[in-house]
This record gives structure tokens, C-alpha cells and sequence, in this order.
């Protein structure tokens, strides 16, 4: 304390020592004087414990501030319009738990708009982001200038502030795994060469487990600018690192992974009467190290299948059609007459799932239909190819009733994506059609879920007619219940449009 001859050490040792053994502290010249003397006809007991909190109050009173590492007066003085009033209650709805499914199309819808979200709300959205990643990329084009100023004030929202090594590192190298994890998606996905540069500064030090998760997030944007580091991966201690490098690589169909495999698979197959006939090769340690695994099973044939389906998994599919002069639709069918169809089909649907082939991807349900094979390729499918599907399933008169076996219904309950105005159309065309073969039982679980599925991503130009068409059939005692909550979405979501374009 500034100017005082007595602090409160020394009131201590007095009361240590005794009012009566001790000298008594003199206050004379000290901030607090006045109050000392008011306290003079008081005991010295009463005195010593008076002034002491007295002088630690006013310790207080006085202390230095606490300094900011950084200014904060850097905050924008100009940003894009603030969502109004009434858009802001459907982001607390939301917020709130109340159609929590539809913000990524609001903050979408928002940032096409020219429009950001309040204030008052970012704290908030940007912790929701920091553990929903796919809500990331919606929310930093809805944040505006502001709410990326505020991004940068918290190192837990550093997915929504620009990154560079330096500010990143610090956090890649934290000892919390769902932090790293998500810094380092975030660096793939804004700039892929940062997060490889993160990788490959700790890569040495990480323990098997981390080395996992590492490699699966350098799929995001991966491209030939991460083969090298993927190349050495191929060398890794564990067998599923050294796998997962194999499969990342095998989507450059011009990595030297690839080139390698073609040049072994050349020798390997041969077109002959529209069948696909095999030669296998011998599973040296080269083909090993890219991905071809070598199990230890008593039955040869078994081993073989497995061995044969990882090759395909691993060949570019422009492998096949320039190595035969032919299309995808012959490969597929030369595919399934072969006597090693299964692991012929299951190799090429698994590339086709890698590749991201949406070609492929249709040709193969044209072939195979709707199976434990191809079903999970049906995310592969470009809106234009799934309506292509839809509409060839449709136009086979499927008329099974539309409950959890019906193909057409499976294939609409796994379409978690934006559908096209025509799929609409079939889905409820279809409902409607088979009204009459439902059982008088609870609706199928299916089929409740793929209504809600169906008004969270029909077009935003189609929910008038949805509404209308739901509303009708929610008439139905069968299908009462099951329209109630997609109907509410469908509501949500034009209330919420029609605010957002004013």
C-alpha cells in the first residue's frame, strides 16, 4: 500500500506477541489514520482485530487490475446484416432442442442471405459446433465478421478463427484427444497442407491408438500432396495403420500404390465370353505393404476370396475399363457370372464407396439391386444418380407392401440427403398407393422414420405440396401418428424460410 508505514505482516506479529508484550503499530501517517483514531478509546484487543480488516479492505480496494494478454478493441466496426427478431426465436427453438436437426439448413439458408446471427446467441452456437462437426462449415458462413472476431478471443472455438501452424500447434499438442481431433479435421478441411504439417510434427511420438484416428482424418481432401507421408504409413508398427494408409492411398488412382497394383492385377484377370475369369498372383511382401492381407486360415479358398477382394478394393476403376476396352455395366455383369462373384462384386463395391464413383455406383444397383452389397454405396450417389435409382425402382412396379422389406422404402430411409422434387413424388405416390396393404397394426418403424426423413429434406419449393399431401394422409388411422411430427418439421421449416427471405 502506496505511502503506508504499516502493513499486514506487522499487525500479525503483534497479535502473535500480545497486545501487552508487542508494540503497538502506529497508523499516524497512513491512509487509514482518521478511522485509527476513532478507535483509540477502544480496547487493544478490539482495536488490533478492527484495523486489521480495515487495512486488508483497503489492500483490496487498491490492487493492481488484472492485464489482458491481448487487446480486445479490435472487435469490427462494419458486418453483414444481424438476422431480425423474428428469425433469432426460431435459432432459440432450435438452440433449445426443438427441430435441433434443421439448423444446418438455417444457418445455410442464413449465410445465402447476407444475413448473420445475432449476438447474443454465439457463445452458444460455437460450443454446439465445437462438438457437432458437421455443423462447423454452416456456422463460420453465418458468423459474420463479428463472430469470427469473437472466435479468436477462446482457443476452444479455434475451428471457426483463421489457422495457421503457430496458433494451432499449441492445441494439436494438447493431451485432450477430442481437441486434437478436432483441429486437425478442421485444418483438413480449410487447408489440408496444415494438417498434414501438424501430422508429420508429432507423428514420431504418437502411441498406436492416436495413430489411428490421425491417419482416418487425413481422408478428408486427401490428395497425391500426402502420398509421401502415406508411403512411409505403409511401414508402420500396426497392421491397421499400415491398412487404413493403403485404402487412402488407393484413391489416387496415380499414387505409386496404385500403379503397382495395376501393374499385378494386368496379369491377374481376363474377359472372356462376357465372364471374368482369375489368376492369382503370388502375395509377395510388396503387396503386403500395400494393403493385400495374408490371414492365417486353415480353408485356401477362404484366404484366396479375401485376398482377391482386397486387390479389387485397391485397383482405380478406370483400371477396368481401359484395361478391357469395355463399360462399367459389363464389368459388373463379367463380375457376377464369375465362380468368384462374391469377392469380385465386393472388391469393386468397396472401391466404388473409396472412389466416391457415383457411375459406378448406379450401375452397380442396376445390376445387383438393393443388398447387403450395394447398400453401402447408396450414400456414393450424386442427387441426379439416386433419382435415377429411384426412378428405376419405381418403374418395376414394385408392389409389395410399402413396409420395412419394401426396397424402395429402404433405399428412401438411408437417402439422408437433400431428395429431388421427383423423388417426392414417387415416395408419396407409393405411400399412397399402399395404404390398402397395411396391416391394422402400429405403423412400421421404417417407415415413420423415412416420413420425418422425407420432410427434413424435400425440397424447400416442394413443402406446400408435402404439407398438403401429409396432411391428407395423416387422415388415415394408420398413418395418424406417424405424419404428427413430420408434419411439425415441414411447418418449422416454411415458417422459418418464409422469416429468413423477409
Amino acid at each position: 500500500m502506496k505511502g503506508s508505514t504499516v502493513n499486514l505482516s506487522q499487525l500479525a506479529n503483534a497479535a502473535l506477541l500480545g497486545t501487552q508484550r508487542g508494540s503497538f503499530p502506529s497508523f499516524a501517517k497512513t491512509p487509514v489514520a482518521a478511522v485509527a483514531e476513532k478507535l483509540e478509546s477502544t480496547g487493544a484487543e478490539s482495536k488490533l482485530l478492527s484495523l486489521a480488516g480495515i487495512l486488508s479492505l483497503y489492500e483490496e480496494a487498491g490492487a493492481t487490475p488484472l492485464k489482458l494478454k491481448h487487446s480486445v478493441n479490435d472487435s469490427p466496426s462494419h458486418d453483414v446484416l444481424r438476422c431480425s427478431p423474428e428469425v433469432t426465436k426460431y435459432l432459440t427453438k432450435m438452440l433449445g432442442g426443438q427441430h435441433a436437426e434443421l439448423l444446418g439448413e438455417f444457418l445455410t439458408i442464413l449465410a445465402k442471405s447476407n444475413q448473420r446471427v445475432p449476438e447474443e446467441t454465439l457463445p452458444l452456437l460455437l460450443d454446439r459446433a465445437r462438438n457437432v462437426y458437421h455443423l462447423r462449415t454452416p456456422l463460420i458462413a453465418a458468423l459474420g465478421e463479428t463472430g469470427k472476431w469473437l472466435a479468436r478471443q477462446n482457443p476452444a472455438w479455434y475451428f471457426a478463427a483463421l489457422l495457421d501452424f503457430e496458433s494451432a500447434n499449441t492445441d494439436w499438442k494438447s493431451n485432450v484427444m477430442l481437441a486434437r481431433q478436432g483441429i486437425l479435421k478442421q485444418a483438413r478441411a480449410r487447408d489440408a497442407s496444415l494438417g498434414l504439417q501438424l501430422v508429420e510434427s508429432t507423428w514420431k511420438n504418437e502411441s498406436p491408438t492416436d495413430r489411428i484416428w490421425i491417419i482416418k482424418a487425413l481422408q478428408i481432401n486427401v490428395s497425391l500432396a500426402d502420398e509421401p507421408f502415406l508411403e512411409t504409413a505403409l511401414d508402420d508398427r500396426s497392421f491397421t495403420v499400415r491398412k487404413m494408409a493403403a485404402e487412402l492411398l488407393s484413391t489416387l488412382p496415380t499414387s505409386r500404390l496404385s500403379k503397382r497394383v495395376m501393374v499385378v492385377a494386368k496379369g491377374m484377370f481376363e474377359l472372356r465370353d462376357r465372364e471374368l475369369f482369375v489368376e492369382f498372383p503370388e502375395v509377395t511382401p510388396q503387396l503386403t505393404r500395400d494393403g493385400v492381407g495374408r490371414p492365417m486360415w486353415n480353408d485356401a479358398e477362404k484366404v484366396l476370396a479375401s485376398q482377391l477382394s482386397d486387390i479389387v478394393s485397391l485397383l482405380p476403376l478406370s483400371f477396368w475399363t481401359t484395361r478391357f476396352e469395355t463399360t462399367p455395366e459389363t464389368i459388373l455383369g463379367a463380375a457376377k457370372t464369375s465362380i468368384w462373384s462374391k469377392s469380385l462384386l465386393g472388391g469393386l463395391g468397396t472401391a466404388i464407396e473409396r472412389q466416391n464413383n457415383h457411375e459406378w455406383a448406379l450401375v452397380l444397383f442396376m445390376t445387383e439391386g438393393y443388398n447387403a452389397q450395394t447398400m453401402k454405396v447408396l450414400s456414393v450417389l450424386s442427387l441426379e444418380a439416386m433419382t435415377a435409382f429411384v426412378k428405376s425402382l419405381h418403374e418395376k412396379k414394385n408392389e409389395s407392401p410399402f413396409g420395412s422389406d419394401n426396397v424402395l422404402l429402404k433405399v428412401f430411409s438411408r437417402a439422408l440427403q437433400p431428395w429431388s422434387a421427383a423423388m417426392c413424388d414417387i415416395f408419396l405416390m407409393h405411400l399412397q398407393g399402399h395404404l390398402e396393404h397395411l396391416e391394422i397394426k402400429a405403423p412400421d418403424i421404417t417407415l415413420e422414420s423415412t416420413l420425418k426423413t422425407f420432410a427434413r429434406f424435400c425440397p424447400r419449393d416442394f413443402i406446400p405440396r408435402a404439407l398438403e399431401q401429409l396432411t391428407i394422409l395423416s387422415h388415415h388411422d394408420l398413418l395418424k401418428k406417424s405424419c404428427t411430427e413430420p408434419l411439425l418439421i415441414l411447418e418449422f421449416r416454411q415458417k422459418m424460410l418464409k422469416a429468413i427471405k423477409g
